[in-house]
């Protein structure tokens, strides 16, 4: 009888040995929980830096290959608990880094733009791509990072039909690309005498074609404008050629508008037999070979929306009356 009792007793030790593990294990568990909530609510707030908007402003320079660039403003927005002491801004974009400081301190909730000179950082552009891309950082006075950012910067462009609203060096001046053609020969007015215009017919040569981009200016102002003058530019084919801006253009020189008075003019090109125009970029000069300071200068690449293969007749530039015209 004496031994099934031991047999009983040894059972129930067990028992209650493992009702005791349990037991340390569930206030380990509890003891851990209330250990992270303290330090929960006892940690400091922390600035949250965002980035809310972004615009390289201006873009000086826009050509085919490369881009200038003056500055990047940056707007951004502290959503943290807490201030931040801004230290610094460090844009790379197209292999090039540009830094800046961004001095002063962003409180909780408040928004804020910085400017970040870019002292005319020239940027490589891949022919037809209208975007750029870059990465952001914004460092705080210590060096930390608070912001890591990827942006994507849109080129000014215009499409066949869109209207720039103010060409450079004008007052309310309009551009507005029309069309792409092509020709074997174009007529151009090579200048004006006193006998009137001096009017040239020429012949592309073997194995190339004439492409012209057709345009208007029109004036939107109160008062006679003159036209700019462009004598240079570039057309990008869509094979990969890359080919200047010919002489024989019409309207790319200064042409006095009247309020309201619109005028059509092309610029000419000459590519190989075979190729295509893909888009084009006028800088605007303020006379002959006299290109104003870097910062002064900018430029539109425009895009076609499709190409014009047929030959279309030429008309002679003239001074139209009516706005709608």
């Amino acid at each position: 009888m004496t031994l099934p009792a031991k047999g009983l007793v040894v059972g129930r030790k067990r028992r209650i040995v493992k009702v005791g593990w349990r037991g340390i294990g569930a206030v380990v568990a509890l003891l851990l929980l209330g250990l992270a909530v303290l330090l929960q609510r006892g940690a400091p707030p922390s600035p949250e830096i965002l980035c809310v908007g972004y615009t390289p402003s201006p873009v000086s320079s826009l050509e085919l290959e490369r881009v200038f660039l003056d500055e990047v403003r940056v707007t951004l927005r502290n959503e943290g608990g807490a201030p931040c002491r801004m230290g610094a801004l460090v844009l790379t974009l197209g292999g090039k880094e540009v830094s800046g400081w961004a001095w002063g301190e962003l409180r909780p909730g408040e928004e804020r733009e910085f400017t970040l000179p870019c002292r005319y950082a020239q940027v490589g552009r891949e022919v037809g791509s209208y975007s750029l891309t870059g990465r952001l950082r914004v460092l705080d006075r210590e060096g930390r990072v608070l912001l890591e950012e990827n942006l994507v910067f849109s080129l000014p462009t215009l499409r066949m039909g869109e209207t720039l609203p103010q060409v450079d060096w004008t007052e309310n001046v309009s551009f507005t690309p029309l069309s792409w053609s092509e020709n074997r020969t174009v007529t151009y007015t090579r200048s004006q005498t006193y006998r009137g215009p001096d009017v040239r017919t020429v012949e592309a040569d073997p194995g190339t074609k004439f492409v012209l981009l057709h345009f208007r200016y029109r004036n939107l102002s109160e008062g006679p404008q003159l036209t700019p003058w462009i004598s240079f530019g570039q057309l990008a084919t869509v094979e990969g050629g890359l080919y200047p801006l010919t002489p024989y253009s019409e309207g790319a020189r200064w042409v006095e508008l009247g309020p309201g008075e619109s005028v059509e003019g092309f610029f000419t090109f000459q590519i190989p037999e075979g190729e295509r125009p893909l888009e084009a970029s006028f800088p605007v000069r303020e006379g002959p070979g006299e290109v104003l300071g870097r910062d002064r200068v900018s430029s539109r690449v425009v895009r076609p929306a499709g190409f014009e293969p047929a030959s279309r007749a030429l008309p002679e530039p003239q001074a139209h009356g009516e706005p709608g015209s």
